[in-house]
């Protein structure tokens, strides 16, 4: 037989099976590898969280009103939101319990190339010295700038402030004890300026403390801590022209009255798995893409969204488990039923002017200084279901329109109201107060800022784990509250009330803030009630305010040491 016509015999059965068996073999252990790999990332990245910051589309946009606390501003129509911007979402350092109650700024306008020396509504004095203010650029400012400040002498204005008072000195974590706080800030024309380091501006703060045990802080809110700024130079104020020879300072005080506008609960209902999950056993984790979410029924829920109850509203993107975990204000996934989350504020629904399609929504979510904008689309299962939403989107248009009605008509009245009274007992009250402790706290800052006369201190307290009634038994869910101490001008914020710590030798006052801003209060006879007990579960019995609070004189007018 001729070689060059014979064929080289095939690959036997047995071999084509060992080499099947052989791919199968790898491919299984490379998934297996990778199996492993991706646990093994998992548990060393231990949980997953939410991010710190987040890319969400957030116009600028005020609500026609904020119910996280009344309302103090005549109320207009609803603006149409201006062009989208990004913005990140980033945790603030300072979180004002109660926004429209906080202390407002002052402003003096300075001419840069003479200075000035500001006298404040406090009794304080800032000294500015000519040539004090730099660009960006390290360039002198030579014409006038805005200077804003406002002042916190007690625990009622630490505690609206939402300043934290929390202090570690390297060893162990403890409290500042405040002689008072100013924050000061200058711009030119909207652009911040900064202090001249050859020219700093000099601080004269109105005390009630005369001991010089206290040190000088600066509160640097991008490393999101106090720094020592060394300490400040006391100054007894016999010299004051204000202080007249019987040793009574006099003032006057503005009669202010706060209109409050009604408060309103946002239930918002999750319908959707938001927990990540591999669509195959060997495939990668991957985080959902879709958040369905509806609004569910309250009893101070805003009229106008029963316009869309039952409707299911879906946020589509690769950040929809941080959208959700941002709204739901969790700091991990739980892989558990969701629960619906309600908050006090505002919601509302626009068309989105950045999409051409009809079915195209934004919903704005404002609730004190937290502002979403998701960017959403309403889903129907039937024609006759999307034929019946632009009935709903005109019951919708009605109900608002009827409430800002109602809201501006209930501030016409109290205008009315207000002016009656002014022409009936005059705009201002004379008030007066011993000047006999009062001090001025003196130093120099070389930025822009807040600036904190204060000494630290490590509470020793018993431990308990609280529970909370009202005055009826009935018990009260609290997340965060405040607690003070009689001889201590600071705030502590609780947030672990397993582990809930008192002075019993201290007069003690604890509060919290209730849905519809009504005001809890621990009074220092509870707390004497239960000083003996430690290390056990303590039940506390709360006085409920029963209306809400309308005003920061109300507030102080309740937290009261007896």
């Amino acid at each position: 037989m001729n070689p060059l016509n014979s064929r080289r015999p095939g690959p036997s059965r047995e071999e084509l099976i060992s080499f099947i068996l052989l791919i199968l073999f790898s491919t299984t252990a490379l998934l297996v590898w990778n199996f492993v790999k991706e646990a093994h990332d998992n548990e060393s990245s231990g949980r997953v969280t939410a991010p710190v910051e987040q890319s969400i589309i957030q116009p600028e946009i005020k609500p026609d009103v904020i119910a996280e606390t009344p309302l103090t501003v005549p109320i207009a129509e609803e603006a149409a939101a201006p062009p989208q911007k990004k913005v990140r979402i980033q945790t603030a350092l300072i979180t004002p319990p109660l926004p429209l109650f906080s202390i407002p700024m002052q402003t003096s306008v300075v001419n840069s190339n003479t200075g000035e020396v500001i006298s404040t509504g406090r009794n304080s004095k800032i000294e500015i010295p000519a040539r004090a203010f730099v660009d960006a650029n390290g360039r002198i400012v030579e014409v006038n700038v805005e200077v804003n400040y406002r002042e916190y002498h007690d625990f009622h204005d630490i505690f609206l402030s939402g300043i934290p008072m929390n202090y570690s000195n390297g060893s162990e974590d403890g409290m500042l004890e405040s002689a008072g706080m100013i924050e000061i800030n200058a711009s030119q024309n909207g652009e911040q300026v900064y202090v001249n380091p050859q020219n700093k501006i000099r601080v004269m703060l109105a005390s009630a403390y005369q001991s010089p045990d206290y040190n000088l802080y600066y509160l640097d809110q991008k490393e999101n801590k106090w720094k020592v700024k060394g300490k400040d130079e006391v100054l007894l104020t016999d010299s004051w022209e204000s202080r007249g020879s019987d040793g009574i300072i006099q003032d006057s005080t503005e009669r202010r009255f706060t209109f409050t506008g009604r408060y309103y609960t946002v239930r918002v209902v999750c319908i959707s798995d938001m927990s990540d999950r591999r669509k195959i056993f060997f495939s990668k984790v991957k985080s959902p893409e879709i958040f369905d979410f509806r609004f569910g029924k309250t009893k101070a829920m805003l009229p106008e969204l029963k316009a869309f109850y039952g409707i299911t509203w879906r946020y589509k993107g690769n950040d929809a488990q941080a959208v959700f975990m941002t709204l739901f204000k969790w700091d991990e996934m739980r892989r558990s039923k969701f629960s619906p989350t309600d908050f006090q504020g505002m919601a509302s629904v626009i068309h989105d002017e950045n999409e051409a399609a009809a079915d195209k929504f934004r919903i704005i979510l404002t609730s004190g200084d937290m502002m979403m904008s998701i960017p959403v689309t309403p889903q129907f299962r039937t024609e006759g279901a999307k034929r019946d939403f632009v009935k709903r989107l005109e019951k919708y248009s009605a109900a608002v329109a009827q409430r800002i009605n109602d809201e501006q008509a209930r501030f016409k009245q109290f205008k009315k109201d207000t002016a009656d009274y002014f022409a009936a007992n005059g705009r201002y009250v004379k008030s007066s107060a011993s000047a006999e402790a009062v001090a001025l706290r003196t130093f120099q800052i070389d930025n822009f800022g807040i600036w904190n006369c204060d000494k630290y201190f490590s509470p020793k307290r018993n431990s308990v784990i609280a529970r909370f009634t009202d005055e009826n038994g009935k018990k009260i869910l609290i997340q965060h509250g405040y607690l003070v101490e009689k001889n201590r001008n600071s705030v502590y914020t609780v947030t672990n009330f397993n582990d809930f710590r008192f002075d019993p030798k201290e007069a003690n006052l604890f509060w919290a803030i209730l849905p519809g801003n009504k005001l809890a209060i621990i009074s220092p006879e509870e707390f004497v009630r239960n000083k003996n007990k430690n290390d056990d579960i303590c039940t506390f019995v709360m006085k409920v305010n029963d209306t809400a609070l309308n005003s920061s004189a109300n507030l102080r007018a309740a937290l009261i040491f007896n």
